[in-house]
């Protein structure tokens, strides 16, 4: 479209806090269509039964994808982007892992 046209590039902000404690960044998207695309995915992963194993694969594959480095943003191994995650997962703190599970489970009611 014409936007895609002015050269932008776009980042998706994803709020991972209830599983990790932390938001994380989408990699680079030059495409308003394929920036729209990806939100409705996640928006839609988010609303589900059980979101986090869904957002939790596309954190993976957005640290593991090839892209040039910037800052501390480098692509990873799988080993590497699993270890990230688990270390992020085992941080959260015991509360937030309490209103993380009753969440869960008044979503699934």
């Amino acid at each position: 479209g014409d936007l895609d046209d002015l050269g932008l590039n776009f980042r998706l902000v994803l709020d991972l806090r209830p599983w990790v404690g932390r938001r994380v960044q989408s990699p680079t998207i030059a495409s308003v269509d394929a920036l729209l695309r990806l939100r409705r995915r996640l928006l839609c992963s988010a609303s589900g039964p059980r979101p986090w194993p869904a957002l939790r694969q596309e954190w993976l594959s957005w640290m593991t994808r090839e892209r040039r480095k910037r800052w501390r943003s480098a692509h990873r191994s799988q080993e590497e982007a699993e270890l990230l995650i688990s270390t992020a997962e085992a941080s959260v703190p015991g509360r937030l892992k309490q209103r993380r599970a009753a969440g869960t489970a008044r979503r699934t009611a």
